[in-house]
């Protein structure tokens, strides 16, 4: 499949190429006023809510929603004068930008880095030791309190209380330690751009890899013709309708309980052994979802829902077995997970052996001018650059907070080169509408050594950084910057002009989000908000540490063992699809398997695999393009209704309902 098919002629043949390139004043300016608007209602709807995650996706749904509202607005301002219609080209730049900044004002930034600053020092106490343990190994610099002092400082009791009458919120303390922080991650974006360029350059024109995610405000930002029309489409409004119906009622729900309840989730639990440690498995019943995979090919759906069954049974034969001592359901699903990491690192490798020669053989063609080979988010040399000084920038941060240079290049190599990767492979042609892996860099260290032997600093810098990066990997920026070129690719804009629009969008909504994160939570108090960004999170890991810290700590090899067994699966998996075209698992469902996405959206896979078959083999392939806008109009529906509780939730202060993608 190309990777835009269908929006060819997106544009009208006469359009001037100025206007293609649709990097335009007016398209820049509104990105930035409308990105504000978006880190608004993420701020409100995760933040204060807690009930709809309007921003984390790879495909916001703030950012669709809003941009169905643009298109809207731009029709009428094209009926009034013609001049003032945005194209294409310029829909995109703002839509770019709106999913940038949802992304960074949620988990990809903003909701990890304030939190995990401010937690340490208010949830530290006498009996878990925190202050003991943690504060002599932190670089006063880091953090807006003092290491030298007590727990519970005021700019942190403030943080979560609330500030008392007449105190004015103390900006000045966070200034350093945010700055600070921001380094560390825009050195992290400095290599998404250049692993961008070239992953894009791989996936997109060699791969041809679908980027289902792309599909949707491709087809909104696409110029109305009397043969298409998305909006007019009586099959995408049925879809449309469907979600909107079921939301409508659920959101109704919690406003006047006549309306009937809409669950979203049902639980699958036994009570008998071994089935009683199965590890956590509900249906969620995601319309979007159903949508998203659709899209996709027949084996990867298969293979997404297959390898997380899979997975569950898995747990069930090996605490059957005494694989998990004692049936504990952390223990029971970590040999899963260990294969799953082993499945990621062997994938990844396969990916780097494959495409090895195709980047050198572009690498060459730009040396020597080749216009074929120059429609790339930046230069490959330039994109080595950027990724050689990051790298090198990481480890002198790393350094100079006191950490060494081994874990630096473990925590962060791992979490650029293995995670993001896996990422944005699954969001690019998995359809996976978020990214959550299931390891961090610290459990590939826990494969060959105690960890407990990295010592206390680095072990205090892992706490931060695992919270910050490597463990809640929803809204990862690298799988925006991919997307970001395929929609440009959809309206004929070159990959390059994406660049600046990529680099503004994100310092823009560092700081757009920075402010409304820290004036609502001393407004608030962080204690009455999303409980899982501000006492959940935040202080995982600082549990997780404090064992090692005091050097308790068993070193199990079996995990390897079960490493190793993830990367025979991966190379057996990739053989096969190598020598038989009928071979219907895909690698990337096994290193999916035991992952948060499938934990939500293995059951709409199930589903969209299961009408796609039936679809297909007894409609053809007419049928299955014919429907393509229902399908589409189920993710467009799903995604309005969230939007649209969140306004009614800020404006009336009502229970927004639960969203199927926690």
């Amino acid at each position: 499949m190309a990777a835009n098919p269908p929006l060819a002629a997106v544009l009208p043949a006469r359009e001037s190429p100025r206007l293609r390139d649709g990097i335009t004043p007016r398209a820049v300016v509104l990105g930035l006023g409308i990105s504000v608007v978006v880190c608004a209602v993420v701020a409100w709807a995760e933040y204060v809510t807690g009930a709809i995650m309007i921003g984390f996706l790879q495909i916001p749904p703030v950012a669709i929603a809003l941009l169905f509202v643009i298109v809207l607005l731009n029709r009428v301002a094209g009926w009034l004068s013609p001049r003032a219609r945005l194209r294409p080209g310029e829909l995109v730049v703002i839509y770019v930008m709106m999913v940038l900044s949802s992304m960074v004002a949620s988990r990809g930034l903003t909701e990890d880095l304030y939190p995990t600053l401010a937690g340490l020092n208010y949830l530290a106490t006498p009996a878990n030791h925190w202050q003991a343990l943690y504060f002599p190994h932190i670089k006063p610099a880091l953090v807006p309190w003092n290491p030298a002092r007590d727990a519970a400082q005021p700019v942190i009791k403030w943080y979560y209380e609330g500030l008392p009458a007449g105190v004015a919120l103390p900006w000045a303390a966070w200034l350093a330690p945010a700055a600070l922080w921001l380094v560390l991650y825009g050195l992290v974006y400095m290599c998404f751009v250049g692993m961008a360029a070239i992953v894009y350059r791989l996936w997109a024109d060699e791969e041809h890899l679908a980027f289902p995610l792309t599909r949707l405000p491709l087809e909104l930002a696409a110029t109305p013709t009397a043969a298409a029309d998305f909006l007019r489409n009586p099959l995408m409004w049925i879809g449309f309708a469907l979600p909107t119906l079921y939301f409508g009622l659920k959101g109704l729900h919690n406003i006047w309980p006549v309306f009937p309840l809409m669950r979203v989730q049902y639980r699958i639990q036994f009570q008998q052994m071994p089935w009683r440690n199965m590890g956590y498995t509900e249906m969620w019943f995601s319309m979007a979802g159903v949508g998203f995979f659709y899209l996709l090919s027949s084996e990867m759906v298969f293979s997404l829902w297959f390898f997380f069954v899979l997975a569950r049974l898995q747990e069930v034969v090996g605490s059957a077995l005494g694989v998990a001592p004692g049936g504990a359901h952390a223990a029971a699903m970590a040999f899963v997970a260990d294969q799953t990491a082993g499945v990621s690192f062997a994938l990844v490798g396969l990916m780097v052996f494959t495409g090895w020669v195709r980047v050198r053989d572009v690498w060459r063609r730009q040396a020597v001018g080749d216009p074929s080979a120059t429609n790339t988010l930046v230069r490959f040399r330039t994109a080595v650059w950027l990724i050689v000084l990051a790298v090198v920038g990481i480890v002198f941060w790393w350094r100079a907070a006191g950490g060494s240079v081994g874990v630096a290049l473990t925590e962060f190599g791992i979490y650029m080169f293995v995670q993001a990767v896996i990422m944005a492979r699954a969001t690019s042609e998995a359809g996976a509408p978020m990214a959550e892996g299931s390891f961090t860099p610290s459990d590939i260290w826990s494969f060959f050594t105690r960890r407990s032997l990295m010592g206390k600093t680095n072990l205090t810098l892992l706490a931060f950084t695992n919270a910050m990066f490597t463990r809640d990997l929803r809204g990862v920026t690298l799988t925006g910057m991919l997307d970001a070129q395929n929609l440009a690719d959809g309206v004929r804009l070159p990959r390059r002009k994406m660049t600046p629009v990529i680099i503004l969008a994100l310092v823009f909504a560092i700081v757009v989000a920075g402010y409304f994160h820290l004036a609502l939570t001393y407004e608030r108090g962080a204690i009455t908000m999303y409980r899982y960004l501000y006492i959940g999170n935040n202080q995982q890991f600082w549990h997780e540490m404090a064992p090692l810290m005091e050097g308790i700590e068993e070193y199990r090899i079996s995990r390897l063992l079960w490493f190793a067994v993830g990367i025979a699966l991966c190379l057996f998996l990739g053989t096969m699809r190598r020598l038989y075209v009928w071979w219907p698992l895909h690698p990337l469902g096994a290193a999916l398997s035991v992952t948060w996405i499938m934990c939500v959206f293995w059951f709409p896979a199930l589903i969209a695999w299961l009408l796609k078959t039936a679809i297909t083999r007894y409609g053809g392939i007419k049928t299955y393009l014919r429907l393509r806008p229902f399908f589409l109009g189920l993710i467009f529906g799903e995604f309005v209704m969230a939007v649209f509780w969140s306004v009614i939730s800020f404006i009336y202060h009502t229970q927004a309902p639960m969203f199927p993608w926690p």
